[in-house]
């Protein structure tokens, strides 16, 4: 019943850790203190869930994103009378991999995964994106950025967007109940972003080309062994 209204619930994933922990199957079964605390905080939640509010497509959108040791969260908002206003909250738990980024890493990891997240909301629209300034700074000033970070990098540039900084005192997500204040100094827009599209747009074909070679040349010495 919890998952199903995981949407209105703050942060979820990061709370429900101690408990979802118990499930694998590596692990002891052993409830203990930290166990019935987490369950303790989402019953809580769940008999004050979030209102979720109606969506206008006049008014630009807000995404905040928040990136922890174990799980990723992202809150979409909108300004509504001078207050922001939730649509949606969604989070997901980090796989073993994605445990091991580096935290700049997993805070441009969350950005990506919210953007795609809120697709259906934000696409073709400006919107405010509220997060470690000086991760995405990191991401798009990367120079032949490959792998997972030209894939991160590729999937925000077809958005338009400007970025305000949040120096963790005052996040949405991890400060339930309290508004965004973030400063109005710290901005990068998108045209910033694009200074790379290019050498990342190269890069990703170049990968796609050495695979295809790759690939042929591995057929071909299998059908050179096959005829001997």
């Amino acid at each position: 019943m919890c998952s199903w209204y995981r949407k209105f619930s703050k942060d979820y994933e990061n709370l429900t850790e101690p408990l979802t922990r118990l499930t694998r199957t590596q692990v002891k079964y052993v409830w203990s203190e930290e166990q019935q605390e987490a369950f303790e905080k989402i019953k809580t939640q769940m008999s004050e869930a979030l209102q979720s509010n109606y969506t206008n497509f006049k008014t630009k959108f807000v995404v905040q994103t928040e990136a922890s040791d174990t799980s990723l969260g992202a809150v979409l908002l909108q300004n509504i009378d001078g207050e922001e206003r939730v649509l949606e909250v969604a989070s997901r738990e980090l796989s073993y991999v994605e445990r091991n980024y580096t935290a700049t890493e997993r805070e441009c990891l969350g950005v990506s995964w919210s953007v795609g997240k809120f697709q259906s909301y934000i696409e073709g629209h400006e919107f405010t994106l509220v997060t470690d300034h000086a991760s995405l700074r990191w991401l798009c000033n990367l120079r032949n950025p490959t792998g997972r970070l030209s894939r991160w990098a590729v999937k925000l540039q077809g958005h338009k967007y400007k970025v305000f900084h949040n120096n963790g005192k005052r996040h949405w997500t991890t400060c339930p109940g309290t508004l965004l204040r973030v400063s109005p100094t710290a901005r990068v827009t998108a045209e910033e972003i694009n200074k790379d599209h290019n050498a990342i747009h190269l890069n990703s074909h170049i990968a796609d080309e050495d695979e295809e070679l790759r690939k042929a040349k591995l057929k071909e010495e299998t059908r050179d062994e096959e005829s001997e």
